[in-house]
């Protein structure tokens, strides 16, 4: 079930613009900290800045990082997509289905009447030009 593969090939991110993403995001996280008086946000700072420094100097240091957070990525997206269609089909399609089928209504008019000699229904109006169809 979890071993799908997506359709596309998913590239790796260079190890550059992981540096610079989790060195924004510890950033935030060290302005948020020192807004709220947490004595934590020197922490968060220093491995902000200890990511841009690796980041600028040599960035080949966060290729395993780089590659850990990137599978990590591949089994949320196997976890979370299915979850996610199976969630919306269950709240989103079976009550439409389910309330459809108790009112009795059948747009696609799938009932067989023998009586009638052809299902076609003719056009109420005319076609109209095809220039402007947005």
């Amino acid at each position: 079930m979890f071993d799908q593969q997506p359709n596309t090939e998913v590239a790796l991110g260079s190890d550059q613009s992981f540096g610079k993403v989790f060195g924004a995001v510890f950033s935030l996280l060290a302005l948020y900290l020192f807004i709220k008086g947490n004595a934590f946000a020197w922490v968060a700072l220093a491995i902000a800045a200890g990511f841009f420094v690796v980041t600028a100097v040599k960035p080949s240091l966060l290729h395993k990082a780089n590659r850990l957070w990137f599978k990590f990525g591949l089994i949320l997206y196997a976890i979370v997509s299915p979850v996610t269609m199976f969630l919306v089909y269950v709240i989103a399609f079976v009550p439409t289905g389910v309330f459809v089928k108790l009112r009795g209504f059948d747009p696609l008019s799938r009932e067989f009447d023998p009586a009638l000699q052809s299902y076609w229904k003719p056009r109420e109006r005319a076609p109209e030009s095809m220039k402007r169809q947005y």
